[in-house]
């Protein structure tokens, strides 16, 4: 039995929140060389470093909304990209404490729905401002298929939506939004050809 059950929970929380932090930083931050491989089933010895939330009864109900919301986050996230964001947690708590202040607070300092485009993982997150205008606010019974074609998207087809999104006018979106979700993968990835669609 796990004697300590918080501790996932708050990693995959921790973990979340610094994906934009690290990915934005590598380039610029020679201490943010690969680490070692950590195991997701070794939490600990990246929980050690990082704060543990506080105790549920003291915290408000915003705080537990937003302790909710990162959770149900991380358990979505497939496995790959959960390995990621432990890689990303792990060298953040290497950092010396005044650049992991100095990252916090950038991550702080971005819009609120930018920070929670994050929840969706590293990959996505990092398009999630260029795709928020076709994507940000889609009905609750669509948002399942949504991330599912999403994720079936690489680096450059996820490039070519983003350009696509951003050229769309607001009111054709959502007839795009919906001729992709009617498309299988094959049909979108033709759309998203430069002579497609």
């Amino acid at each position: 039995m796990n004697k300590r059950p918080g501790v996932r929970r708050v990693m995959g929380m921790l973990a979340l929140a610094l994906a934009p932090l690290v990915t934005h930083a590598a380039p610029q931050c020679p201490t943010l060389a690969p680490a070692p491989p950590v195991r997701i089933s070794d939490p600990a010895r990246v929980a050690e470093s990082l704060p543990q939330p506080g105790n549920w009864a003291s915290m408000d109900a915003d705080e537990r909304r937003q302790l909710r919301a990162n959770y149900a986050a991380w358990q979505a996230l497939p496995a790959a990209d959960r390995q990621q964001l432990v890689q990303a947690a792990a060298r953040f708590a290497s950092l010396p404490p005044a650049q992991q202040q100095e990252l916090r607070t950038r991550f702080s300092g971005l819009d609120q729905m930018h920070r929670r485009g994050w929840r969706l993982g590293p990959v996505l997150g990092m398009y999630y401002p260029r795709l928020q205008g076709l994507f940000g606010f889609v009905a609750p019974a669509q948002q399942d298929a949504l991330l599912a074609m999403l994720r079936q998207f690489d680096g450059p087809q996820l490039e070519r939506l983003s350009a696509l999104s951003q050229r769309t006018p607001p009111q054709e979106r959502e007839a795009l939004l919906a001729r992709l979700l009617a498309l299988d993968h094959s049909g979108r990835v033709r759309l998203l050809q430069p002579d497609g669609g």
